[in-house]
C-alpha cells in the first residue's frame, strides 16, 4: 500500500501538478545571450525565444538561485520581473512589475 501511495505521489509531481512558485529578479542586460540557431522553447506555443537570460532570483522565503528563461526581445537593464516557476518544467511565464509589487523583504536584496 505504501508503494502505491509513493508511486502515485511521484507521478503527481512529475506530471506537473506541483504548485508553481513566484521568484523575483532585477534584469542585468549584460546577461542577455542571443540564440542565433535556436532558443529556449516557449511553452505558450510561440516557438523558440530569441534571447536567454540567466539571473539571480529570490523567492518569498528569501531563497536565492540562478534561473534561466527566454524572451523574444532584449529587456531593459534594471527592470523588475516576477517569474512563475514550476519544478521540473522551469519558467512558465514572467512579467514586468513595479518594485511596489515585490514583497518588502525581497526588495532590499534586488
Amino acid at each position: 500500500m505504501k508503494r502505491i501511495i509513493g508511486l502515485f505521489l511521484l507521478l503527481l509531481v512529475l506530471s506537473g501538478c506541483a504548485p508553481s512558485q513566484a521568484w523575483y529578479t532585477k534584469v542585468d542586460a549584460s546577461q542577455a545571450k542571443l540564440n542565433e540557431d535556436h532558443g529556449i522553447f516557449d511553452f505558450s506555443g510561440n516557438g523558440n525565444l530569441k534571447y536567454t537570460y540567466t539571473l539571480l532570483c529570490i523567492n518569498e522565503k528569501g531563497e536565492e538561485k540562478e534561473i534561466t528563461f527566454g524572451s523574444d526581445t532584449t529587456l531593459d537593464d534594471g527592470t523588475i520581473l516576477a517569474l512563475e516557476v514550476k519544478p521540473f518544467r522551469g519558467v512558465l511565464s514572467w512579467e514586468e512589475i513595479p518594485i511596489t509589487d515585490v514583497p518588502y523583504s525581497i526588495r532590499k536584496k534586488l
